[in-house]
């Protein structure tokens, strides 16, 4: 190209889209290998990066992912995970937990947003891999939701502070206020079972 000064293995011929290293009168730098060749940064003559297809590695030299990290991270400043779903999505997955470093029964963390007036309608939903589904699938059994309103169990929308749907075993059980199984204020301070009217 002109105005560019390049440095390329003589096997590549004169092909503008195989050279190694390329800089303009300008200044700008490129680093470059051909369409399914591998460029590998190193240190001591060991691989620490490799790009390749697209995708960076670091420790690894067969990146699967846009960003594919073997081993520890550290982020000091904010980490920002964005494509969030709206407020009655779940099918954005934004953070996956997978077993012994495959890309199998994963758990899913996602959140939903949305300016609405309702509590629930701003979230962070935890959904669970179970049995029963392929080992590749990622979880899709609701466990929990962390709200504006609340925290719902087995429920995405919940009304107080803590909501649950489905049995429960609490071995201390303190009380400060009792809500109807309508989900009111009982200002009689009963408990209601099952519908039952009994109090305790």
């Amino acid at each position: 190209d002109s105005g560019y000064a390049e440095f390329r293995h003589t096997s590549t011929g004169t092909t503008t889209t195989d050279y190694a290293l390329k800089q303009s009168d300008l200044g700008q730098t490129f680093i470059n290998c051909k369409t399914g060749a591998k460029i590998w940064f190193r240190e001591g003559n060991a691989d620490k990066m490799t790009l390749f297809g697209g995708n960076l590695g670091i420790n690894t030299t067969a990146p699967s992912k846009l960003l594919h990290v073997n081993g520890n991270s550290l982020f000091r400043n904010t980490l920002t995970i964005m494509d969030g779903n709206d407020y009655i999505g779940t099918t954005r997955n934004q953070i996956l937990l997978s077993y012994d470093g495959a890309e199998t029964y994963r758990h899913a963390i996602k959140s939903r947003h949305q300016g609405g007036a309702t509590h629930h309608q701003n979230s962070i939903d935890f959904y669970l891999w179970k049995n029963g589904q392929l080992n590749t699938d990622i979880g899709n059994t609701h466990m929990m939701s962390i709200t504006a309103g609340g925290v719902g169990i087995g429920k995405t929308n919940p009304n107080h502070s803590l909501d649950v749907n489905g049995n429960g075993k609490i071995n201390d059980l303190f009380f400060n206020k009792i809500v109807d199984n309508d989900d009111t204020i009982d200002t009689g301070g009963r408990l209601y079972f099952c519908g039952d009217s009994s109090s305790i």
